[in-house]
């Protein structure tokens, strides 16, 4: 959610062959007014958007913990090696 904070490595992501992609979310007033109530519950916390980490080398990991619902969003770490 939002924009990164910091300038992406671009030669790092260049050899790598890795594209970075963003795009708009499409959120309803019904989920924006259940996100809103469960903000206020406590239930959850909005300062917490990555919920785990990756390098690049287990992308395909990253994937299935979110579409397993282990994660909510993963975070990729990319290295120069």
């Amino acid at each position: 959610m939002g924009v990164p904070h910091a300038e992406p490595k671009s030669n790092q992501l260049f050899w790598k062959n890795v594209g970075l992609r963003g795009g708009i979310a499409a959120v309803t007033k019904p989920d924006k007014e259940v996100l809103l109530q469960a903000v206020l519950d406590g239930k959850i916390n909005p300062g917490t958007v990555f919920t785990k980490s990756f390098d690049l080398d287990h992308i395909q990991d990253a994937y299935e913990a979110m579409s397993n619902r282990d994660a909510i969003k993963s975070l990729i770490i990319v290295n120069d090696k």
